[in-house]
């Protein structure tokens, strides 16, 4: 609700280029209220560049439309045209996302100059620890996400899934690590820590991986399991005083 409170409370600069629309704006949802009148959206929801080319108009829109409208499905044409993406072309959905939290990053943070609403409700922060296997020093890297890549080769269930991307890796041979206290190469162990997560967790189901026989990539078909209800609070270091509860929302 914070971010849905955030993405309507977004209006449009002046300094700001607009793209040609379709025609469709916020004031043209059929909207209806809990006793089944229709009516316009309210003006504190939708700015008066809803539906327009800029992205956050767009989102603005179809936010109301699923929320209010007595539409039994919003078509999404007219975001992904903002985004300027072509229709007749498979998109990945992790370059998708990754674009969009990307436009949505820039454009609300002309509104709220003083906070990053997109790390406020999807980022996160885990570290690459890594030990050295001949004097058990430990360094970390502090890395900032905004969504949680998943492997799910040879996997069943999502939690599979992210114990395999905690799960501690060997690293050997050429692929030694240089330890600033041997002064050398020296064979090691690295594994990811989840430092804090955000209050939307975006999971990314990594379902397209590389063939050593083909020497292409191809898409795994295999089905997975996930809850309706993820505890992430086993996964998680540190205080675990506030829950890691998620509801699952979307899928797609």
């Amino acid at each position: 609700p914070s971010f849905r409170a955030a993405v309507y409370s977004w209006s449009f600069e002046k300094s700001e280029s607009l793209m040609e629309t379709d025609g469709t704006t916020g004031k043209d949802a059929c909207i209806v209220d809990q006793k089944g009148n229709i009516d316009e959206p309210p003006p504190l929801f939708v700015s008066e560049f809803a539906g327009s080319g800029e992205v956050c108009g767009q989102l603005q829109l179809i936010f109301t439309l699923l929320e209010y409208s007595c539409r039994r499905y919003v078509d999404p044409s007219s975001i992904v045209s903002s985004l300027g993406l072509d229709k007749d072309v498979q998109q990945d959905a992790q370059e998708f996302s990754k674009l969009f939290m990307t436009l949505l990053e820039e454009r609300l943070s002309l509104k709220f100059k003083n906070e990053n609403v997109i790390q406020e409700h999807f980022g996160g922060e885990y570290s690459y620890v890594t030990t050295c296997s001949v004097c058990h020093n430990e360094s970390a890297r502090t890395s900032q996400f905004y969504e949680l890549d998943l492997r799910i080769q040879n996997k069943s269930v999502l939690t599979e899934c992210v114990e395999d991307f905690l799960d501690v890796e060997k690293l050997e041979g050429d692929d030694r690590y240089y330890c600033s206290y041997c002064f050398c190469k020296q064979n090691a162990s690295r594994r990811i820590v989840l430092e804090s997560l955000p209050p939307i967790l975006n999971i990314q189901l990594l379902r397209f991986v590389f063939d050593r026989v083909t020497l292409r990539k191809k898409k795994l078909t295999s089905y997975l399991q996930f809850p309706e209800e993820l505890d992430m609070n086993p996964y998680v270091a540190g205080d675990a005083s506030s829950s890691r509860v998620y509801d699952l929302t979307a899928v797609l």
